[in-house]
Formats: C-alpha cells, structure tokens, sequence
C-alpha cells in the first residue's frame, strides 16, 4: 500500500487544495500529506467518490508492462551508473514501468544529427544548450501538458523553468510559452574553497562580501602566505576554470540581470560591467605573490591538482574558486574536515547569487509512462539514492530531504535553497552561449588573456564579441 501512496504522492509534491479534496474525498477537508509515507499505512476499501460539479474524474492509466527508452551519458562516470540504476529500479517496482538506459556518448553533438529526427529515444538529459536547441527545432513535447509550469517554478525557480521554455515568438530563455525541458539535477560552481582548521586557527572570519575577501586575500599576502590555488589546464578545454571566474565576479559585481543580458549577448563582452569583470580577475591572477605559480603556473596547472597544495602543512595556498565536485578530488575524509567552502561573495549593494551548472529533461514522445517518468525525475523521491552514495548528486527540487546528502553537501544545499528561494541562482554562461563562443572560444580567450597579461584584454574582449553569431 505504501508503494502505491509514494507512487501517486509523486504527482502532489504539495499539499491538496480544497478543489482537489473535492475530487478524491467528496469533501472540502484535507488532510495534511507527508513527503513520504512509510511501510504499513492504513488502507480503505475503495469507495466511489462523486465528482463534483461541472468535473469528470480521469482514471489513472495502467502502466505494468509499459518501456521507456532513455539516453543518459553512463559512460561519462561509471560510478554513478550503480545509484541511478537503483533508482530506476525503484521506480519501476513501484510503476511497473520498465525504463531501458541506451549509453549515447555523441549526445553533445546530436543535435546536428539525422538521428533526432529519425529514431529518437523516449527522453534524454543534457545541458540546457543543447536542450534549447532540440526544443527550438521542434523536437520535444510539451511538457506544460502535464507538468504545471507555476508549481515547477514553486518548486526549483522561476528562473530554472524559463531555461526550459521557449517564448511563443521564438525567444529563449522565456517566462511562458513551450516547456520542453525543465532540470533534474545541479551542481554549484560559486563556491570558494579554503583550509578550515588553518584558517580557524588564524582567528580569520569566512568573507561574506567581496571586499571583505579581497582584504583576506591582502592580509594572508602581507603575512607571507600565498593566497590562490589556481589551475586553468584541462586538455583541449583548457581555461574554463577562469570562465567560472568572469561569471562568478559578473554576478557578484552587476547583479542577475546584467548577467542575463550578458549570457544572451544583450550585453556585450565589451562592455562596463564585463569588462570591469575581467579587469577584476586580472587584479588577482597577475598581482605578484598572490597565486601559486604566478599567472603562468596557472596556466599550466591541472584544474584537479591546483587546490593540492591546500591541503600541505602549512597550505601551500588558501583560497581557490570551483565547484562542488571538487570534493571527488580529495580524500572522502577531506571535505568538511580539512576543507571547507563558502559561497562566492557578493559586491557592495548586491543580492548573494549563486553560479551553478545542471542537467536538464526533455521529451520526444508523448505517452502516459513517458509522462510518469518525467514527473518521477521532476519529484523530490529523484535522487535518494545518488545523494547517499555519493559527493556530485544535487536536486533542484527544493522539497529535497537535505537528509539524504553526505554531510558535507547539506552545507552547500543550504547555499543553494537560499539561491533558488531568492531566484538568484544563475547558470553557468558559458554554457548557455551559443557554439563555438560558449564551449570554445571563451575558453581559449582567457587561456590568451592569463598567458599574454592585461595588454592583451582590448584584443581578447573584442574577439569574443566578433565570433557571436549575431555579430554582423
């Protein structure tokens, strides 16, 4: 009986409204529903309930013996297979829907690809920029036929769901219009990494604004220590740690709707407030002393090896900006204990945003097990499993039992709710620029840009804004 109560509990991730109660008791009483509802409950025979005026009930659909084919990029990390696999097996024991997982490693570049309109699969998760390519060549349901728009947005922010919706006129991201994807997952990227005993014991406070990080940035280089880890290498997509940067100081300086303008090109790279961005990061990556290496063993230091030498006694340096999967890196006793994070820091006069990535749904059919497969990645029962089993796996859901994380990501899911309540959380830019500018070009240019020095800014800004598509 309890399977069957989650299993339906999915579709209400909230409490009935007095119309609903109408529906299902004959009655304008509702009683209060838990998140989830343990092995034994009491059961009632089934009872006829009249609908209510001017109202038809819909029976549920029968679903035992139904597939769905999914795409999903197991082969990106093998280790996380195991978790999701137990997850889809809950799912169809408790649907009786039996998902079929097809490991596609070209899904980056399938959207310039017959297939999509030949064989499609039932669903597939992917980056909100190759979503939004899918959706805007027609590709995808909507998923608004089923999944309301406005309790999604209750539920993750209004401005995550604006990322799956294209405007009626074609625009993109939009507040209403086609929803053709909507995220099943995030990872935060705003975060700064720094040593927690060492700094304790230095009586230095966590920065909770951007001056107050540059003076404990000052005050560590005055004492002879090297503030920033820093390492921008990563094979052909080197310098895309230092994209993080630019994104996390536009934020932080300009606020979410410069960032926005900026991420669609509103705003060009050339102007005061990115430009000041640059400017910015420029200050801390070519000041004498305040990176290990100087600028140029940035450049040539491995993103994964760079926060090292924080962990050396004494730390080899003390801050270093990246995202929660950081932690993978380390020892597992490490996060929390040895190191620990706090949130990218905003600028005098500006909300606490937040830089994230994610991975979003979309449909190519429209069938009733396809449907309660999205609604199931949509609900807070998505994620129980790679939460407890692992340091990467964050809902977007903010009905999230926060329970089920390691406990040195609860931390970061305070971080996060916070931002998704205030609907300050923003994507990662780059991701959300238009190819080969946002998966390329901006990477290559600050690669140019810490390896040639301030000089070289005029230039790099103004290659940027001459490579968009809708530069002339």
């Amino acid at each position: 009986m309890a399977q069957l109560a989650n299993a339906t509990r999915r579709h209400i991730p909230r409490q009935l409204t007095e119309d609903e109660c109408g529906r299902y008791f004959g009655s304008g009483d509702c009683p209060t529903l838990p998140t989830r509802f343990e092995a034994g409950i009491a059961a009632e025979s089934v009872r006829p309930v009249p609908p209510l005026p001017g109202r038809l009930l819909e029976p549920l659909p029968e679903l035992a013996g139904t597939r769905v084919t999914m795409f999903w990029p197991a082969h990106a990390d093998a280790e996380a297979l195991g978790p999701f696999s137990e997850e889809i097996d809950r799912f169809t024991e408790e649907t009786g829907v039996e998902v079929d997982i097809i490991d596609f490693p070209q899904l980056d570049n399938w959207i310039t690809a017959e297939q999509a309109e030949g064989d499609p699969p039932d669903i597939a998760t992917a980056i909100p920029g190759i979503v939004s390519d899918l959706g805007r060549r027609g590709h995808l349901i909507d998923l608004g036929e089923f999944v309301d728009p406005e309790q999604l947005g209750a539920d993750q922010s209004p401005y995550l769901v604006s990322l799956g919706t294209l405007g009626r006129d074609g625009s993109w991201p939009a507040d209403r219009g086609h929803l053709f994807a909507a995220f099943t997952s995030i990872g935060v990227k705003g975060l700064v990494w720094y040593p927690k005993p060492e700094l304790t014991r230095a009586g230095r406070d966590v920065p909770a604004t951007w001056e107050e990080l540059t003076s404990l940035s000052t005050e560590l280089k005055s004492a002879g220590e090297t503030p920033w880890c820093m390492g921008f290498e990563s094979g052909p997509d080197s310098g895309w740690p230092a994209t993080d940067w630019i994104e996390n100081l536009v934020l932080a300086g300009s606020g979410p709707e410069t960032y926005d303008a900026w991420s669609s090109h509103e705003l060009p790279f050339d102007s005061p407030p990115i430009r000041r961005a640059f400017e910015q990061f420029g200050d801390v990556v070519f000041d004498e002393g305040s990176v290990v290496g100087g600028s140029e063993g940035a450049a040539q230091t491995s993103f994964f090896d760079a926060q090292r030498p924080m962990l050396d006694d004494p730390p080899g340096c003390w801050l270093y900006l990246f995202p929660t999967f950081g932690a993978v890196a380390l020892d597992p006793s490490d996060p929390g204990r040895t190191t620990d994070t706090f949130p990218f820091p905003p600028m005098e006069g500006q909300p606490q945003g937040l830089i994230g990535g994610g991975e979003m749904i979309g449909a190519f059919s429209d069938r009733p097990e396809v449907r309660e497969l999205v609604r199931w990645f949509l609900s807070p029962e998505h994620g129980v499993e790679s939460a407890e089993q692992g340091l990467e796996f964050m809902s977007p859901n903010r009905n999230f039992d926060a329970a089920h994380y390691h406990p040195f990501l609860r931390q970061q899911a305070k971080v996060l709710q916070v931002a998704l309540s205030a609907d300050t959380f923003r994507f990662d830019a780059s991701d959300l620029m238009p190819p080969p500018v946002g998966d390329q070009l901006f990477f290559d240019a600050m690669m140019r840009y810490i390896r040639e020095g301030p000089e070289s800014l005029d230039g790099v800004l103004q290659e940027l804004d001459d490579a968009w598509p809708d530069a002339g």
